[in-house]
């Protein structure tokens, strides 16, 4: 089975470029963002067009990336390091 890797602010300029290296990598992306970008060219991402400041829209991607994670049977979670 596919790592899964939730990318938030995929339609961004980073976003962008990571979606479609993620994909051929192997990897199931769930591309999260406020709408999806016409030039986008990982088709192959899962969607899920939310605004992450909206409460009603955070609870509706962890409610999805949870049920995908779960069918996973094995969650991993990076540290964060914030040395900037």
């Amino acid at each position: 089975m596919s790592p899964l890797l939730v990318l938030l602010g995929a339609s961004g300029r980073l976003g962008r470029a990571i979606a479609p290296l993620a994909v051929a990598a192997g990897f199931t992306v769930v591309a999260v963002a406020r709408s999806r970008p016409a030039d986008q060219a990982s088709a192959d991402a899962h969607w899920i067009l939310a605004d992450l400041t909206v409460a009603e829209h955070r609870a509706r991607v962890a409610v999805t990336t949870a049920i995908l994670a779960a069918s996973r049977g094995r969650v991993e979670v990076p540290p964060v390091s914030r040395s900037f």
